[in-house]
Order: structure tokens, then C-alpha cells, then sequence
């Protein structure tokens, strides 16, 4: 096992005997980071499938259901507007790229905020 401050190899003890951190704090600490942390490249992957449930599940619910309305909106004008379909089809393109950019980015940019409280 190795402290979680200094790096150093420990035995299993409630104090790092280089630095005097405690390893069972470490512990907790590191067992809460993981279980608020998503995959970035999950989300991608959901929202190439479905544009929006990348960023609902990173927790960006009102991103997730406003591009999954912007998506439909886009499917309905493409089907009902003809003569602007490829224009359309174009812009939908670059959206749902950026998509899928924007929920790769969000879990990595929510992960790495530190708590307010701490210092």
C-alpha cells in the first residue's frame, strides 16, 4: 500500500510514517472520488447514439433533454422542409459532432471541481 500525500510504500497503519498523513482519511477521500466520477468515454458513446443522454448521464440533465429536443426538432424540419433538407441535415451534423465533444468534455470538467468547503 502507498500514502496517498507522499507516494511512499506503508504498512497498514493509520499514519504515514514519512509524512504523518492519515491513510484511513486517504482512504475515505479516495473512495468518494470514485464513486462521483463518470466515464467521459461512456458519455460520448451514448450521446454518438442519442444526442443528449451523454450529458443526462454525466448530470447535465437540461443540456441532455434540450439537445434531445434539438435533435427531434431537427428530425421533424428535415422530414417537413424539403427544399432545406440538406441545409438542415448540415447544421444537424456540426450539433450533434459538438454533442458528443460536449459530453466527452462535461464528466472531465465536473470531476476535476474540488469542493468549495475544502482548501
Amino acid at each position: 500500500m502507498y500514502c496517498n500525500n507522499c507516494g511512499n510504500e506503508i504498512n497498514d497503519v493509520a499514519y504515514c510514517p514519512h509524512c504523518g498523513n492519515s491513510t484511513t482519511e486517504n482512504a475515505l477521500n479516495k473512495k468518494n472520488e470514485v464513486q462521483n466520477t463518470r466515464n467521459p468515454g461512456t458519455a460520448a458513446v451514448l450521446s454518438f447514439f442519442i444526442p443528449g443522454l451523454g450529458q443526462i448521464y454525466s448530470g447535465m440533465m437540461a443540456e441532455g433533454l434540450t439537445n434531445i429536443f434539438i435533435s427531434i426538432v431537427a428530425g421533424l424540419l428535415m422530414m417537413f422542409l424539403s427544399p432545406l433538407a440538406v441545409f438542415i441535415f448540415v447544421l444537424y451534423v456540426i450539433f450533434w459532432l459538438h454533442n458528443i465533444k460536449e459530453a466527452y468534455d462535461g464528466p472531465k470538467s465536473k470531476n476535476d471541481v474540488k469542493n468549495p468547503n475544502s482548501i
